[in-house]
This record gives structure tokens, C-alpha cells and sequence, in this order.
């Protein structure tokens, strides 16, 4: 194989075997203007690579190399002067690429993070490997949201800790970011013992900086963990906290998901009228700034009050408006994950134990992958679901029918609950 590119390589001109060399920093696929912006390709050269079998087209029109010849590609690159400048455009462009925009446009960035993540990684690994914490830690936490929302917690973690573990002394934005997002991804996880010195970490950083609307956010965090230890005290103490900081600041998001938190607390009390304010307030606010996601979990918790306070079908109504909205963002995560288990409650409800069942295995495999812990709501709602199923179709069924979820994406069963509507 080797030999064979060698000859193909030797056939192409000095702008195309420049141009193939550089190329090589991709370890995934790209796009053409990152081509030209990194390397200086230009489509004809490009064209002329992909004729000669040295770049491949994705369906989506995205470039890519096989990795026998990034490999190849690779030593070229190693053997010409100007490979530095090379990566230093190549860590420049994913830094850009990373950067998170404004709230409203995070659900367009995320996908766009997902299309390049392949080449974000492998930028990542060069920066470990090169001994760059500095750029390491600016990229790694401009990814911690992504990591976060994708729930993609055990690489997210790694990359993190690998971060924090070689900043340079003192404060500043980067630092205090990864250390927020290390703390909720460990949170996340069930480790609370290393999600809260992560969190400390970030708040001294935030405080040095000035950073008001960290500090808020960190206390949202902490009264995650409240709800998760089951302390509802200190978890109501600490979003009362942060949303006295978010209206002063104007925090409009923020607000809308701490108020929404605060409701989950009264559901746990079984408070059921004040959570339904609560909740429905925080439905509101995000549907005022187009916060689908935000919007979704308030949707997703007023159908479990709906489901508690015995009302089925506005149960199903609000669970299915969440994962509507969230299957138009294509949002993953736990929450959403949650709002399947919730669909898959209501529908053993109304007597469908074996769909119900499949739906909780699609959530087993789920948080299985993602290595996430459950909170106290959708942990119960796992333990009672194959119970009740039980008493009514015998444990063997039971047993089959989650086995047979685990064979399901989240997303194919969402547009399953989707299409029985």
C-alpha cells in the first residue's frame, strides 16, 4: 500500500504535494474552506487530489483521507519546513470553530461541533502531545458545553481534567470554564466527592474575575447536588441564590432553568400546584427567548407533575411536546432521555407493558454509554416501571422487552414515541 501512494504521490505537482501534505493535520473529515483557511488548498487543487484517489468526498460533500494515507501524508508534512505554521493555523482554526456563540445560536453550534468533533479531537490530542497547556486548556473548555450537552461525559472528562491538571497558575476565563464544566460533567456522573472541588475551584477563579454570572451559574450546580443528596433545603438555598443573581443581572436563560430547578425541588416535596407554577414560569421565559432546550425540560417536568396529579393525558401532551422540540434541535442528553422514560411510564399506564418495557431499555443503553448517574425522579420511574410490568406480563416478557430496547438508538425511539401520537 505504502509503495502504491508513494507512486501516486510522485505523479503530483509541488502546489498539489504541498497542499496533500499539509492536509494530513485533519484526522477527520473537513470542509473546503477550512482546506483553504489551514492548509491554502484551493478547490482545483483539491479536485485534482480527489481524482487521483487521495482525498475522499463524504456524502455530505465534507474531504477526507483514508488513514493510510494520512499516515503517509503525515510523514511529508513532518519532513517540510513550514509544518509548525501548519499547526499553528490548524489549532487556530478549531479554536474558532469551537468558540461558543450567543445562547440563541448554541443548538446551531452544536451541530456544527458535532460535524467537525473528529478534527476538534485530534487538534486536542496534538496540543497533549506538544505539551501546549495553554491552547490545550483554551480549547478544551471551549468544548466543555458540547461534551455537556452531548453528553459525551467520559471523554469530556478526560479532556478536562487533562486541562486543569497543566494550567498555568492564577486565574482566568478559561480556567474558571473548565473547572465549571468539569464539576457538572462529574456531577452528572455520581461523583459528587470530585464534582465539588471542581466547582470551588471555578467560584475562587469567578470571584477573582468578577465573574457574576459564574458565580451564579456554580450555585446552580450546587443545588443540583442538593437535589441529587436529597437535601432539598440546601438545593432550594442555592437556586434561590443564583436566581437573585440572574434577575439582577438580566441572565434571561438562566433564570428560566433555575426557576425550572426550583421546581423540580417542589415535585419532589410533592408541592405539585407550586411546582406547576414554577415550571410553567420557566416554559414561559425560554419560550420568550427561543430557548428550545430549556423550554423542552420545563415541558418534560409538567408532564410528570401532570402524571402524578393523575392526569394521562396531559401528561402525554407535555411529554410529547418536549420531544418534539428536542428532536427539531437534535438534542441528546439525559433529559431527554428522561422524557422517554416518561412516555414510556405513561404509556404502561394506559396498559402497554411490553412498549413501555422497550422504551426502557433504549434509557438502560442510554445511560449505559454515557456513564451518566440518574437523579432521584427518573430513578424511581426506572425502578417501577418493570415492577408494574411485571405483575401484569410475568418477568420472562419483562426481560425480553428490555432486551429487545437495547437494540434501539434514543433517537429511533423518540420518533417511535412520536409516530403513536
Amino acid at each position: 500500500m505504502h509503495a502504491t501512494i508513494q507512486w501516486s504521490y510522485d505523479l503530483l505537482g509541488s502546489t498539489e504535494r504541498g497542499a496533500f501534505a499539509r492536509l494530513a493535520v485533519f484526522a477527520g473529515s473537513f470542509d473546503v474552506e477550512a482546506a483553504e483557511d489551514v492548509c491554502g488548498a484551493e478547490l482545483e487543487t483539491l479536485e485534482s487530489l480527489m481524482d487521483k484517489s487521495l482525498l475522499r468526498r463524504t456524502a455530505e460533500g465534507r474531504l477526507f483521507m483514508l488513514e493510510t494515507i494520512r499516515e503517509f501524508a503525515l510523514e511529508q508534512l513532518a519532513a517540510m519546513p513550514e509544518e509548525g505554521d501548519t499547526r499553528r493555523r490548524h489549532i487556530e482554526h478549531a479554536l474558532a470553530r469551537a468558540k461558543q456563540p450567543p445562547s440563541p445560536e448554541i443548538p446551531d453550534w452544536l451541530r456544527r461541533v458535532d460535524r467537525d468533533y473528529s478534527e476538534l479531537r485530534g487538534a486536542l490530542t496534538w496540543l497533549r502531545e506538544q505539551h501546549e497547556e495553554v491552547l490545550l486548556l483554551q480549547l478544551a473548555s471551549r468544548l466543555g458545553r458540547f461534551w455537556d450537552a452531548r453528553a459525551l461525559l467520559q471523554e469530556g472528562r478526560m479532556w478536562l481534567e487533562a486541562a486543569v491538571a497543566t494550567a498555568p497558575a492564577g486565574p482566568s476565563s478559561d480556567t474558571v470554564e473548565a473547572f465549571t464544566r468539569l464539576g457538572h460533567i462529574a456531577w452528572r456522573q455520581g461523583d459528587v466527592e470530585a464534582a465539588r472541588p471542581a466547582l470551588d475551584s471555578a467560584e475562587a477563579g469567578a470571584r477573582e474575575l468578577g465573574d457574576v454570572r459564574t458565580i451564579g451559574w456554580l450555585h446552580t450546580n450546587r443545588g443540583a447536588i442538593g437535589i441529587t443528596t436529597g437535601d432539598l433545603v440546601v438545593a432550594r438555598s442555592e437556586y434561590e441564590y443564583a436566581l437573585a443573581i440572574f434577575r439582577e443581572i438580566g441572565a434571561t436563560q438562566e433564570v428560566a432553568i433555575a426557576t425550572h430547578d426550583l421546581g423540580l425541588i417542589a415535585t419532589e416535596e410533592a408541592d405539585y400546584p407550586r411546582a406547576r407554577q414554577l415550571l410553567q414560569e420557566s416554559a414561559h421565559i425560554a419560550r420568550s427567548i427561543g430557548s428550545s432546550g430549556a423550554e423542552a425540560n420545563a415541558l418534560g417536568s409538567l408532564g410528570f407533575v401532570a402524571f402524578e396529579q393523575g392526569n394521562l393525558d396531559e401528561a402525554w401532551e407535555m411529554t410529547l411536546a418536549a420531544i418534539r422540540l428536542n428532536r427539531t434541535e437534535n438534542f441528546t442528553n439525559l433529559s431527554v432521555a428522561g422524557d422517554l422514560l416518561m412516555a414510556a411510564q405513561i404509556i404502561g399506564a394506559r396498559g402497554d407493558h411490553e412498549t413501555a418495557c422497550r422504551l426502557v431499555g433504549v434509557f438502560d443503553g442510554y445511560v449505559e454509554l454515557t456513564g451518566a448517574a440518574l437523579d432521584p425522579i427518573p430513578a424511581r420511574q426506572r425502578t417501577a416501571l418493570p415492577e408494574v410490568a411485571e405483575e401484569n406480563i410475568g418477568r420472562e416478557a419483562v426481560d425480553r422487552a428490555l432486551e429487545a430496547g437495547r437494540s434501539l438508538s434514543l433517537t429511533e425511539a423518540l420518533d417511535f414515541v412520536l409516530s403513536i401520537d
